[in-house]
């Protein structure tokens, strides 16, 4: 039995757009810093400025006691919503 393993560069939609391969909708918490050193800059007015809402889900039965805490770091991290 052979194995291969392929070990190349992992490019994200960021890194592409840093090289000039494209462009693409990032959240800005991410790019914050890559925004101000001016790697990136706006592809597009405010129209192309989209709100996002993410959420976590899970199975209904009791989580396992890593994913429990995860989900405790998680509840502490993200600000509350009104």
């Amino acid at each position: 039995m052979s194995c291969k393993v392929w070990t190349g560069e992992l490019y994200t939609p960021s890194t592409m757009a840093k090289e000039g391969r494209g462009i693409a909708w990032l959240p800005q918490s991410v790019i914050k810093d890559d925004l101000r050193a001016g790697l990136l800059l706006p592809a597009g007015g405010p129209r192309w400025h989209i709100p996002v809402e993410i959420r976590l889900y899970r199975q209904r039965s009791s989580l396992s006691a890593a994913v429990e805490a995860l989900r405790k770091v998680v509840d502490n991290k993200v600000p509350k919503t009104q």
